[in-house]
């Protein structure tokens, strides 16, 4: 934790209990992370007798994340479609920077709303009033957990298996490199506070739809090897999901890049969604980060993320956009290749 993790921890505490009207937001493609951050930490500001608003923001509203709890809570809006004056506090978890709010246009806070971000990615822009960043936390509600045991809250197991979801799902099944005993001693105390955490990990696992199936399969078939088949990128473009029926909201969720990144003989690997003609979302994975950190990556191709798993979205041809990929490759990674 920040060195002034304390000190925040109390600015947050004297924000929050003087707020009356509270915004919470997914961002775009959310993760577990993301969502179950928003809801655990909407369901203990509900408790506080706070009135809370949880955004659905850019990306449709996943029903496989229904099993969460509260997930009712989430309202299927953007940012942009409420009037930001009519709350106190905008809470803006999980999220680096202004675009991972929204992408859809530029944001204006009014000078009313007080603006608290908290978050796990060293990225982060610290764009808002009070920044609580932590870029060593393998997970936001890590950091969450860290917030309620300083403020003495009494979990919930509503709480808890939101916390729990955020951490299983940001630390890739607790095997990320970040994970740490302080990691799997909060996962214990969770579970211990929610013994049907196993229950709900396996409904968010088996909620796939057909077509998530479908574009996994077309991810596997369009995989090709670069750098004496080092990395492995596999593009599915538009069309190809198009003739299978495949809806973009069903391949948010989707295990493919963690698929091919279990091969043992791809150091990097790398998913491309065309999301729409011309838009391509890029999925990162690295085996090694601390030789291979993929952030690096990302950021280069204007995203973020972690060193072992990050992502960017780039508006070019097919082709310029995985010419632009290996091209970042190249140039970070001098010693791809070299077998």
């Amino acid at each position: 934790m920040p060195d002034n993790f304390t000190t925040l921890a109390t600015q947050i505490w004297s924000t929050v209990q003087s707020s009356s009207r509270v915004l919470l937001h997914l961002h775009p493609s959310p993760d577990p992370d993301s969502v179950g951050g928003a809801l655990a930490m909407g369901l203990w500001l509900r408790d506080l007798g706070k009135q809370v608003t949880i955004l659905a923001g850019d990306s449709p509203l996943n029903q496989s994340y229904s099993a969460l709890p509260g997930f009712d809570l989430i309202q299927p809006l953007t940012v942009f479609q409420v009037d930001l004056s009519a709350f106190v506090l905008f809470i803006i978890q999980d999220s680096t920077s202004l675009p991972r709010v929204s992408a859809l246009g530029p944001i204006t806070f009014p000078s009313s709303l007080h603006t608290l971000i908290i978050d796990h990615h060293s990225a982060n822009t610290r764009f808002a009033e009070i920044n609580l960043v932590d870029g060593q936390a393998p997970a936001t509600c890590q950091l969450l957990y860290h917030l309620f045991s300083v403020w003495s809250v009494t979990l919930t197991p509503e709480i808890a298996v939101n916390l729990f979801a955020g951490l299983y799902s940001d630390t890739l099944g607790f095997s990320a490199p970040d994970t740490t005993s302080d990691t799997l001693a909060i996962a214990a105390r969770l579970a211990e506070i929610n013994p049907g955490f196993s229950k709900i990990l396996s409904d968010l696992e088996n909620a796939q739809p057909p077509a998530a199936i479908y574009f996994l399969g077309l991810v596997l078939s369009s995989v090709k090897t670069y750098f004496s088949g080092q990395v492995a990128i596999s593009l599915v473009t538009a069309d190809q999901m198009s003739a299978k029926n495949i809806a973009y909201p069903d391949t948010e969720n989707s295990s493919a890049v963690d698929l091919l990144r279990s091969c043992r003989d791809w150091l990097i690997v790398c998913v491309v969604r065309e999301t729409q003609p011309g838009i391509f979302r890029v999925s990162f994975r690295s085996k090694d980060p601390r030789i291979y950190d993929v952030s690096l990556a990302a950021a280069a191709l204007g995203g973020s993320g972690h060193p072992y798993a990050a992502g960017a979205t780039l508006t070019l041809s097919q082709s310029d956009t995985l010419a632009k990929i290996v091209d970042s490759l190249v140039s970070l990674y001098p010693t791809l290749g070299q077998i």
